[in-house]
């Protein structure tokens, strides 16, 4: 299977946001995802998705922007409309940043995606792009948290600070006095 795409003025041509390559008399279609800082390149980089009605050939212009868009199809509620409209919406770096600062109110921002995918989307990123996950014990403290009505960008901020040897009361306690002047604010 096809990995790559060398781009020359003979073998391609794009209309819209197909890219037409041929090979070998053959025409082989594939949907183009463009991106708001286009990159002049040679190559391209292909991801076939399958779903049970059709297979969906998709080209990238870097490899990173196809391993972004590969684990964001992998996250439950993400289709590839959704997969579509983030990679779209804002750039790799953009999403990275959005990932890395827990920022839901950006993903928010656009149209389909609520508050449990945007939840959901960047647990699921930090996870694999950027190996941060959280005990259960953890788990249990951000969602108690949450609930009280705490933002969850400031608890997960708070959290890395947490000595979890400590006990529950004294960890709600720890957590509850970092929060408490920032949570009044926000309230």
């Amino acid at each position: 299977m096809l990995d790559s795409l060398l781009l020359k003025p003979s073998n391609h041509y794009l209309e819209e946001d197909q890219l037409y390559f041929l090979v070998q008399d053959q025409t082989f279609i594939y949907q183009l995802i463009i991106y708001k800082a286009q990159v002049s390149t040679k190559k391209v980089y292909l991801l076939v998705y399958h779903n049970e009605f059709n297979t969906i050939w998709l080209a990238f212009y870097n490899q990173h922007e196809r391993t972004l868009f590969r684990e964001l199809l992998k996250i439950p509620g993400i289709g590839l409309k959704n997969a579509q409209l983030l990679v779209k919406s804002y750039t790799y770096q953009e999403i990275l940043m959005i990932v890395k600062t827990n920022n839901e109110a950006k993903l928010l921002e656009l149209k389909g995606i609520g508050t449990k995918m945007a939840k959901n989307v960047i647990t699921k990123l930090q996870k694999t792009l950027f190996n941060v996950t959280y005990s259960s014990r953890e788990e249990e403290l951000i969602s108690c948290l949450t609930r009280l009505g705490y933002s969850r960008i400031k608890v997960l901020n708070v959290i890395k600070n947490l000595d979890l040897t400590r006990n529950d009361e004294e960890c709600l306690q720890f957590l509850l006095t970092w929060l408490g002047g920032e949570v009044n604010e926000s309230r």
